[in-house]
């Protein structure tokens, strides 16, 4: 089995590529390439599936205090 992956461009701009793939691995960790046209246009910050589970727990454990 292969690891899942997807490249393409937007709105028919070569410019504004990209290729993204996920493993297939108990963490589900996420690769994004992209031009750097299309890194001005992308929302800041970018988290990992690990960052955001580590947020949501610091989250989840003020919430008990």
């Amino acid at each position: 089995m292969g690891i899942p992956s997807i490249e393409g461009y937007i709105n028919d701009d070569k410019d504004l590529w990209f290729d993204a793939s996920i493993s297939t691995t108990e963490n589900f960790e996420d690769k994004f390439s992209r031009s750097g046209e299309l890194g001005k246009l992308i929302k800041d910050p970018e988290k990992s599936v690990f960052e955001i589970e580590e947020e949501e727990k610091r989250k989840s454990s003020n919430v008990k205090n």
